[in-house]
């Protein structure tokens, strides 16, 4: 494997690239996009440190099927093509691949059922209520993106819809903004929102 760095923003591969590598991100963040013709984007995953990118080109996958770019200063390990048929030949390596298509399998038809089928409080409070059991912290809060448009961009919303909702919220007392974390004061509550249901007043 090759070691590659990115810049903030820097494109690693855009959608239609040839499938010529798979990634291992060592450090920092990639951010999968696509954009609709007027420049919208949606950001549908993220590959954090230990995940594998672009993991389709394995199975014969020839073109990428969305833009890949860098959030912070980002390092990758890079395979390219010409190893793929040795990794193929090992049952382990077999095995593993198909349980990481598992686990994605069912994420993106999670991501797609509340991107599609769901309000925006909904898609808010399920994205935070992922990251925090993603994180495992002991204390209810969600580290936010360096700007509330890449937010808007993970949940398919505009950014002025995301703010309010956010102020929304802070006035219900179900969570409020400090420094880059959001801070969850109701978890019941967002619990509660992520599923489309109420509370009784105590």
């Amino acid at each position: 494997m090759t070691e590659r760095q990115l810049c903030d923003k820097e494109i690693l591969f855009l959608q239609h690239d040839p499938c010529h590598f798979i990634g291992i991100v060592v450090d920092g963040m990639i951010y999968h996009v696509l954009f609709n013709p007027d420049g919208r984007e949606l950001i549908i995953e993220r590959s954090a440190p230990g995940q594998v990118i672009g993991i389709t080109a394995l199975i014969g996958q020839e073109l990428r099927c969305e833009t890949a770019c860098a959030s912070g200063v980002t390092r990758i390990l890079i395979l390219s093509r010409a190893h793929f048929q040795l990794l193929l030949k090992e049952r382990a390596f077999l095995e593993r691949l198909l349980d990481i298509f598992k686990t994605q399998v069912e994420a993106h038809i999670s991501f797609i059922e509340t991107m599609c089928l769901y309000p925006l409080e909904v898609r808010l409070a399920r994205h935070l209520l992922d990251n925090l059991q993603a994180s495992g912290t002991a204390t209810p809060h969600v580290r936010l993106p360096a700007y509330q448009g890449l937010l808007a961009s993970m949940i398919n919303a505009s950014r002025p819809k995301l703010n309010a909702s956010l102020q929304a919220w802070k006035r219900q007392g179900l969570a409020h903004i400090r420094q880059d974390c959001l801070l969850i004061d109701d978890l019941s509550q967002i619990r509660c929102k992520a599923c489309l249901r109420t509370l009784s007043p105590r």
